[in-house]
């Protein structure tokens, strides 16, 4: 599936459907995320803080995010007529963070990629993400810019994209690492 399917899949998920959610806090929202290596996940601890606007915090193995963020609630009926209730949070921004060696991801994409494939962006894309997965972590932590998408509805779904701030020479033009975490409301 291509980047544009994933995050096209993910903001439809703020439309109202399935069974009554609970009414997110106000002031505090906390999930915990599981490690996914299939949905190149680690383990994260997430909380967002405010009401409208706030600030959405990631504490992970790679660091901690700190990004201004909105929340939205929609209030709606299922197909039954019972009330329910989504929570849809966006944040974005800078960070830095450790990364894995973005040498290493070009060169491993480079070297799996025959010419033809090189100019692909969905190839270059979908090998991106395995090469990041072996890549070894860069020296250093890395500049990157942040987007998280998280929708409550009672299930918690959340996309979090880490691109490097440095442009690559490959087709896609930016790194993109996507994380799409199986994850749960704390009580």
């Amino acid at each position: 599936m291509s980047k544009r399917k994933i995050a096209a899949a993910m903001s439809g998920l703020l439309v109202l459907a399935g069974t009554p959610a609970p009414a997110a806090q106000a002031g505090t929202i906390t999930i915990a995320c599981e490690a996914d290596r299939l949905f190149n996940a680690p383990a994260m601890t997430i909380v967002f803080t405010g009401e409208a606007e706030g600030t959405l915090t990631i504490t992970a193995p790679f660091g901690e995010i700190a990004l201004p963020a909105a929340k939205e609630d929609r209030e709606g009926t299922d197909a039954n007529g019972q009330p329910l209730t989504a929570t849809g949070i966006l944040a974005s921004g800078p960070a830095t963070v450790q990364m894995p060696d973005k040498a290493a991801i070009e060169s491993c994409v480079k070297g799996k990629l025959q010419p033809d494939q090189l100019v692909d962006s969905d190839i270059v894309f979908v090998t991106v993400m395995s090469c990041a997965g072996a890549a070894p972590p860069a020296a250093t932590p890395t500049a990157i810019n942040a987007s998280v998408e998280i929708t409550i509805m009672p299930e918690v779904y959340v996309g979090l994209k880490r691109s490097y701030a440095e442009p690559t020479n490959l087709v896609i033009g930016s790194i993109e690492l996507d994380s799409y975490p199986r994850c749960s409301l704390e009580e």
